[in-house]
């Protein structure tokens, strides 16, 4: 049994073991926390840099949305003002055009008005010369007074009608 467990062997083996763990923390520990602790501070940083820049383009977002609400408010404007515009401009030509029907009916009144103005001026003319032809036929006929009066009056009822 001696054999199977010696002492010395295992005091030396503790012993070596604990000078093993003091170098290895001495030596490896310490270097390996100090390196994991930056990695959790690069992580950490990185963490952060990725939530600032998620906020920033949160921010980004929200401008662009702003913006793009702004644009389509400002397109909307220039639709309706081009609508206001295109109305005022059918009005306005609607106008012209009516004011121009009206202009052309007022001239062909004026012209019809004239024609019968000259129509009514010459159908006095040919009164006139038939109650010129008249006389002259009295004159010729050597007509007593009663007759001449009847055929001055005939022409003068004449020329009444044609008024």
């Amino acid at each position: 049994m001696a054999e199977l467990f010696n002492v010395w062997e295992t005091v030396w083996t503790v012993i070596s073991f604990a000078i093993f763990l003091f170098l290895l923390t001495r030596l490896f520990y310490r270097p390996v926390m100090k390196m994991l602790e930056e990695r959790r501070q690069t992580i950490e940083s990185g963490l952060e840099e990725a939530r600032k820049a998620r906020e920033q383009a949160e921010a980004l977002n929200r401008e662009y949305q702003e913006r793009l609400a702004a644009a389509q408010r400002e397109a909307q404007a220039i639709i309706e003002r081009a609508e206001q515009t295109a109305e005022r401009f059918r009005q306005e030509r609607l106008q012209a055009a009516q004011e121009e029907a009206e202009r052309l009916l007022q001239q062909a009144r004026e012209r019809i008005q004239r024609e019968r103005d000259d129509a009514i001026a010459a159908l006095r003319q040919e009164a006139a010369d038939l109650a010129l032809l008249a006389a002259e036929r009295i004159i010729r006929r050597r007509l007593d007074g009663e007759e001449q009066r009847r055929l001055a009056e005939e022409a003068i009822a004449e020329v009444g009608r044609v008024q």
